[in-house]
């Protein structure tokens, strides 16, 4: 439909966790609706802060595992031996 109606228009997807667990089903699920016909793979970006997954006690939407989620202070490697 971007096609017909906007052909100068830049088309793009962004990849989808609803196609399955693992990145090869995602990849089947994203090519089943066409996303090897978009201009571009836009992967989308966490919504919460810092802050949130700072504070304590941590809400149940803040919960991340791992260790190292910032920069280091010449912003120049990640992650970093801090954490949280």
């Amino acid at each position: 439909m971007a096609r017909k109606y906007a052909p100068n228009a830049y088309v793009g997807f962004p990849p989808s966790s609803w196609g399955g667990d693992t990145n090869a089903q995602v990849v089947a699920f994203m090519n089943a609706v066409g996303a090897q016909g978009a201009d571009f793979i836009v992967e989308q970006t966490l919504d919460r802060d810092a802050g949130c997954i700072e504070v304590t006690p941590q809400p149940s939407y803040c919960a991340r595992t791992g260790t190292g989620w910032y920069w280091d202070e010449s912003n120049q490697h990640i992650p970093t031996s801090k954490t949280i």
